[in-house]
């Protein structure tokens, strides 16, 4: 009996750090400031209370081909975290921004970032929990946010072996895009994709990213560091991880849905 009382008085966010901080992170004259805890606790789940190096390197891409693929774009970001890599579309001019996490705890930070945001921005940002993996999570996606229709995803080290088969993000990142593809109206005539970064940490497996990319019918090109960083950004100052960037995308046959 007083194990069964004890039960019902644990609470697990105890010991789950939510202290965060708001710091600046700078892109050359583009500042972005968000909310970030100093340091992660070990969960799978919760490595989104911290900005990783591929945050970054995968913002200064979007910064860099602005005009190609972000202005005008809905963007979603996959694994969002702290949500560094879509507020900087937002300033980059992006029409609607979707951030995404699946953790409810991340998504909190989230929420806490976007209400200290300055009121000015012309784009629409809002959060949303999307865990990977099922149908069910996309359809709740767009019964909350009927009017998005996302056509950049973007997701920064997102391919961990600790989040699982590869496959689970990729099927939430083809539906996520068939879907916005299929109920747009009328038809959004630029580029439907997703990039993803990722830190090669031990066990990070790329042949098992390709396989999965062509397991979900994606394309899969590697974007190369040098055609977008600024040539004077010392790379220590991210990481000493090996970083790499992706860029996957369907044919307009799997787009609509038919193969």
């Amino acid at each position: 009996m007083e194990n069964e009382e004890a039960e019902d008085f644990f609470n697990p966010e105890l010991f789950i750090n939510q202290e965060y901080v708001l710091e600046t992170f700078k892109f050359g004259e583009l500042e972005q400031r968000l909310f970030c805890a100093k340091s992660a606790v070990t969960d799978f789940d919760l490595t989104g209370q911290i900005v990783w190096p591929a945050s970054q390197i995968l913002s200064w891409l979007l910064i860099a081909k602005a005009d190609a693929f972000v202005k005008g774009s809905t963007v979603l970001e996959v694994g969002a975290g702290c949500g560094l890599v879509g507020l900087v579309s937002a300033q980059l001019g992006a029409g609607e921004v979707v951030l995404t996490d699946g953790s409810e705890i991340v998504v909190k930070l989230l929420d806490k970032t976007i209400a200290a945001l300055p009121g000015d921005s012309d784009c629409a940002i809002t959060s949303a929990l999307l865990p990977w993996g099922s149908r069910e999570h996309v359809e709740a996606l767009f019964e909350r946010l009927p009017e998005a229709h996302p056509n950049i995803i973007v997701g920064a080290d997102v391919f961990q072996t600790t989040f699982g088969r590869p496959s689970l993000l990729l099927g939430t990142v083809k539906r996520v895009l068939r879907r916005s593809f299929q109920n747009r109206k009328p038809r959004y005539a630029g580029e439907y994709a997703f990039y993803g970064s990722v830190g090669m940490r031990k066990g990070t497996d790329e042949e098992l990213i390709r396989k999965c990319a062509e397991e979900e019918a994606f394309q899969i090109f590697e974007v190369d560091l040098p055609s977008f960083l600024p040539p004077d950004l010392p790379r220590e100052a991210f990481s000493q991880l090996e970083i790499r960037v992706f860029r996957f995308t369907l044919s307009c046959e799997v787009l609509e849905g038919s193969s």
